[in-house]
């Protein structure tokens, strides 16, 4: 019989042996295999963050609180030099202006369903501006056209009363495609048209497609009803020709400007062509504005301190798995060497009869190495859940210590690029097949590294001495 086929009848044999080291490399599978997948997951999520964050940029004013009187804009000198870099694949800029539907009624406009609950829209709807078919919401998916058409840049360019308006408010209110939706600008009033102080000139918005917006969530953080929802993209001049409107009937009007809706700024957006040249154009907007009242934020900005929790604990299932090695290399050694003393005469034996110490340091090598792939394989799934376990109590705590305030705000709209709930939700710990292989091939080498010292042993041993002894 040749050294394989001893070394598996031993394996049946020698069962409290097997027993013994079997536990060990179980125990020890369940800790690596634990660490190996937390760690994994934290790579993971890491790069997720990463590409989900995306390579958008801001470029706006660090006091922001009197913005609606005195808008700021960039000079056109600095804007074109940002429009031209190459890296630059979107600029995106404008205003917003709010609207009050009128149609002779008192009717106002519904947004959405939730089951049986109808949720209104408040005294206004949201005119958003846009310079260019290709703009923010729309790049980022924030929004997707699901009916019709975009806004045509002919028609931005002439100003043309067209609107692409949400699909949830067509479907409330059952618009359709080519009919128009009538506004008309008036102080007071604002949820009883008859009730109004100064009535202003009206106007009429064309629809000519409808969005989706993509998000599953109504209301923020606050409770209210996120701005989406209530938006109408119009081509930037009609903001512009309407707010120009209000400011007139303002002055003919003797009611403080606090009455009027004003035209709020809609601060240069960018969207550069890769993440990984975000902090290149960062230094580069920066040195071009020169201006320390100017903040350019880029979408990376909050990476560190999202990450921070993750690679925090990726560090510690390192140091655990390191740890974990250690102790199944010590054990193994010493387990082992207990057992060693029991088959002195059994290594006589084999050297006596002719067999190579290589073959036999083979024969005890094969016998640790099978015990620990099997018990390893066993040890996959409950290492598996394990560190789902983990994950639930210590990391996801972790994570939930993330400031909300810092994960970035780029479109200033109330949305972060993420939320420490979609964090939380990348965050799965799955046993994909680089886990199995790696928790394995250190089992295998822990499993080799603790047999160094017995081998020595083994190839030491003196068959004639050995075998007097015995007799």
């Amino acid at each position: 019989m040749n050294f394989i086929g001893r070394a598996l009848i031993s394996l049946k044999r020698g069962r409290s042996r097997t027993v013994v080291l079997a536990l060990i490399f179980f125990v020890m599978g369940n800790v690596m295999t634990g660490a190996l997948a937390i760690s994994e997951a934290s790579e993971r999520v890491s790069a997720q963050i990463s590409d989900q964050l995306g390579s958008d940029v801001a470029i706006r004013p660090l006091d922001q609180s009197s913005n609606n009187s005195t808008p700021w804009s960039l000079p056109d000198s600095i804007r074109q030099a940002l429009i031209d870099h190459e890296d630059v694949v979107l600029y995106d800029e404008g205003s917003t202006l709010d609207l009050l539907f009128y149609d002779g009624t008192n009717k106002n406009l519904l947004l959405f369903k939730i089951t049986d609950m109808v949720v209104r829209s408040t005294d206004t709807l949201i005119a958003r501006g846009i310079r260019n078919p290709q703009f923010y919401d729309l790049e980022t998916r924030k929004i997707t056209l699901v009916e019709g058409r975009n806004l045509t840049l002919a028609e931005i360019q002439s100003g043309a009363n067209v609107a692409v308006i949400s699909a949830d408010m067509a479907r409330e209110n059952r618009l359709e495609l080519g009919d128009t939706l009538k506004f008309r600008h008036q102080i007071g009033g604002f949820k009883n048209h008859d009730q109004a102080n100064v009535i202003g000139s009206s106007f009429e918005l064309t629809i000519v497609g409808f969005f989706k917006a993509n998000t599953d969530e109504y209301f923020d953080e606050n409770g209210r009803v996120k701005s989406i929802f209530g938006t109408i993209f119009v081509p930037q001049a009609v903001v512009e020709r309407e707010a120009a409107a209000e400011a007139a009937m303002l002055v003919n009007s003797t009611f403080s400007s606090s009455m009027i809706f004003h035209p709020k700024p809609i601060y240069p957006l960018i969207i550069l062509d890769s993440p990984d040249r975000l902090t290149e154009f960062k230094t580069f907007a920066q040195t071009l504005i020169n201006d320390p009242s100017i903040q350019v934020v880029t979408a990376h900005d909050a990476y560190d301190s999202i990450t921070a929790p993750m690679q925090v604990i990726a560090l510690i299932a390192q140091y655990v798995l390191i740890l974990a090695l250690v102790a199944t290399i010590l054990s193994v050694t010493l387990t082992v060497l207990l057992f060693l003393r029991d088959r002195i005469t059994e290594i006589g034996i084999y050297g006596a009869l002719g067999e190579s110490k290589i073959k036999t340091v083979s024969q005890f090598l094969i016998e640790v190495v099978l015990i620990a792939i099997m018990a390893g394989t066993l040890s996959l799934l409950s290492g598996q859940i394990l560190a789902t376990n983990l994950t639930q109590s210590v990391v996801k705590g972790q994570i939930a210590m993330i400031d909300e305030a810092k994960l970035v705000k780029v479109d200033q709209s109330s949305d972060a690029l993420i939320n420490k709930q979609e964090v939380m939700e990348a965050y799965t710990v799955k046993l994909e097949s680089s886990t199995v292989s790696t928790m394995l091939g250190i089992l295998v080498l822990s499993a080799i590294g603790g047999s160094i010292l017995p081998l020595i042993v083994i190839s030491s041993v003196h068959p004639k001495r050995t075998l007097g002894g015995a007799a």
